[in-house]
């Protein structure tokens, strides 16, 4: 099997473009190497057309003419796809939560505000309704891809101030004291929340590409097991701003598969690598790569809405295929984080409780709130 792999709406980490507001990854997986255009569809359309290379934003007008082409070259290889879309600003929100709600470097934070799933979407879900985007924006391109210690310091401050203005919005009071509690830890205790990295390739870590591609290499991995098919090349679209950071990321997953651990999240699900060989991945310039091309194509036709039937038939059977042939998508948005929310509100408010288990509840997170204020107690001494 070879992998090719595509992006778009890549502003680095400029999250406020409205132009972009969102991410996204394609993987064309294809059981030959589409590279070779072994019936040179491709090369002569390119040579007919006096083109450089296939690419959609460039010729949106020849992809009716080109759609029929694309579809035979994906029939031919039995070729499936994994999409993946990251929302910039909800990543902004994600990470701003990340950075203060972390209970083990914020003293101010209770174990259940970021250790329990359903408990954290739902305080994100609170603070999301609080906080303008601007704010976690700034947040991010100012604390997490600052340019100095001081810098990252200075804008975690200001925004847990800023933030705090807020709260009184808020019209659960249990909410309230959580979140202004973890504010207030942030804000004094800064100087042990790690936020800012000196190298800048670690600092690209925090970008979109991320988020969506150690997803992407499991569900590789897991597709690759499930029908038995040996992962040849996995093919990058060439990204001179986060090729070090991928091919990292790359590295990893498949030191990880290579000892044959699949990595257990627990309530956030697994990730299992086994499947990717550490010395498969490859950046390559697109111009070089019919697959990557493909996955241009096939890309823009997914994210640009469900073509016209009647006035784009071939556009609307190529999105049909792309569509039919998803092995699994990876959606990064506020849409998904309100409907998971949604469910453990639900599930949690309709469960049928006794009132030995209520009473029991309320004893423990009595006791888990003396014990917390008073380790509180006991760092602010010790500073």
């Amino acid at each position: 099997m070879f992998v090719f792999i595509d992006e778009s709406g890549n502003s680095g980490k400029d999250m406020a473009n409205k132009n972009c507001p969102i991410f996204y990854h394609l993987a064309t997986l294809s059981k030959y190497n589409l590279d070779l255009d072994l019936n040179k569809r491709l090369h002569k359309f390119i040579t007919d057309h006096s083109l450089n290379e296939l690419h959609s934003a460039e010729n949106p007008e020849l992809l009716e003419e080109l759609a029929p082409i694309i579809l035979q070259e994906l029939k031919d290889n039995n070729v499936s796809f994994y999409y993946a879309e990251v929302e910039k600003s909800y990543l902004a929100y994600a990470k701003l939560y990340d950075t203060i709600f972390d209970n083990i470097e914020n003293k101010g934070v209770r174990w259940t505000a970021y250790q329990i799933r359903p408990l954290r979407l739902m305080l994100l879900c609170n603070l999301i309704g609080i906080v303008d985007e601007n704010i976690a924006i700034d947040f991010y391109k100012n604390c997490l891809i600052a340019s100095s210690q001081q810098q990252a310091n200075d804008y975690l401050k200001r925004t847990c101030k800023l933030i705090l203005a807020e709260t009184y919005r808020l019209k659960d009071f249990r909410t309230k004291q959580i979140i202004e509690d973890a504010l207030n830890g942030a804000k004094y205790f800064s100087s042990d929340i790690t936020m800012f990295e000196k190298s800048k390739q670690d600092r690209w870590r925090h970008l979109p590409h991320i988020v969506s591609f150690l997803p992407m290499l499991n569900a590789i991995s897991v597709y690759s097991r499930k029908h038995n098919s040996k992962v040849q090349r996995i093919i990058h679209d060439e990204q001179e701003q986060v090729q070090h950071v991928i091919t990292e990321m790359h590295s990893i997953a498949a030191q990880a598969g290579a000892s044959g651990v699949v990595w257990d999240l627990r309530e956030n699900g697994s990730l299992d690598f086994t499947r990717i060989p550490e010395k498969s991945f490859e950046m390559k310039d697109s111009t070089k790569s019919y697959g990557i091309q493909i996955t241009d194509i096939c890309l823009y036709i997914l994210t640009h809405g469900e073509p016209d039937f009647y006035f784009e038939p071939h556009k609307y059977e190529l999105y049909n295929y792309i569509n039919n042939h998803l092995i699994d998508r990876f959606i990064f948005s506020k849409r998904m984080l309100y409907f998971e929310a949604s469910f453990w509100y639900n599930k949690i408010m309709n469960a049928n409780l006794s009132s030995e288990q209520i009473e029991f509840g309320k004893q423990f997170v009595k006791r888990m709130d003396e014990e917390f204020y008073k380790n509180l107690s006991n760092f602010q001494e010790s500073q």
